[in-house]
């Protein structure tokens, strides 16, 4: 079961967040590899987050709505 509060969470740009898929929402999963990853909020696009992720030593940028990011106590 999910909570509303996840579906609601506010992320300001600049912000590190967690991508942590959560299975029961297919809408505005990322790509699976990057599961675990700790990105930051780079912008806005509809009611998802542009993050941008070190992979493999070069900057990716991915699309997640915000049931999928837990922010980053870093």
């Amino acid at each position: 079961m999910n909570s509303l509060a996840r579906s609601f969470q506010k992320f300001e740009v600049g912000e590190k967040a967690n991508i942590v898929i959560d299975p029961a929402m297919h809408k505005g999963q990322p790509y699976k590899r990057f599961h675990g990853q700790t990105g930051e909020i780079i912008g806005r696009r509809g009611a998802a987050y542009l993050l941008a992720v070190r992979e493999k030593g070069k900057m990716k940028t991915t699309i997640a709505r915000p049931e999928h990011l837990v922010r980053s106590v870093k």
